[in-house]
């Protein structure tokens, strides 16, 4: 039940993919948002298992590595808000994305943070009895951090989906949305080289 709700705690944090799942939601709909947004579940999935690599197999992380993936990570993100950011929106606009490009562009999104190997890595060992099977654990914590995003995606799904669908609202929403996904890359980058430096 505690890792069940420190995973709350974390998934409800507006991240990038939090961000981009209520952005969807006002201009495209709940459906359209709510399909879209299992796109991280394959990336929190494979960020899971490279976290229960390590740890089975006590392998540190490279940091060099781990520096790059969040450079590329934090410019794809910069890309996706500067996009929203710039896009233009009116009444008729919706349905205009493909739930294939939105389910993409949560997968790149999730996969995109490493920090998340960095989370997994934290939490789950607190959570872990070295008496029972270790991959039997891996399972159930896995699923209930999998459950927990899940339900927190689809919070912020339905608070999205109760605020106004006027265009010139949208294009608010669109302007802030996008702002604070470039400002989220911009604290990786930061993070990033000052821990190079």
């Amino acid at each position: 039940m505690i890792f069940f709700l420190n995973c709350i705690a974390l998934s409800s944090l507006p991240g990038p993919n939090n961000i981009l799942c209520f952005n969807y939601t006002i201009k495209e709909g709940v459906f359209y948002s709510m399909t879209g947004c299992l796109g991280r579940f394959p990336s929190y999935l494979l960020l899971m298992s490279v976290s229960v690599f390590l740890l089975f197999f006590t392998i540190g992380i490279n940091d060099n590595v781990l520096n790059v993936a969040q450079v590329i990570g934090s410019f794809y993100i910069v890309f996706l808000g500067v996009k929203i950011f710039r896009a233009v929106s009116s009444g008729d606009e919706s349905n205009n994305v493909s739930n294939k490009s939105h389910f993409l562009q949560e997968f790149w999104t999730a996969l995109s943070n490493p920090k998340a190997i960095l989370v997994f890595l934290a939490i789950f060992p607190n959570f872990i009895n070295k008496t029972d099977s270790f991959f039997l654990q891996f399972l159930l914590l896995g699923s209930l951090a999998m459950l927990a995003e899940l339900l927190m995606a689809y919070s912020y799904i339905l608070l999205a989906s109760l605020l106004p669908k006027k265009s010139t609202f949208i294009q608010s929403i669109n302007k802030v949305s996008g702002a604070a996904l470039v400002i989220m890359a911009g604290l990786m980058l930061y993070n990033t080289f000052s821990n190079i430096i």
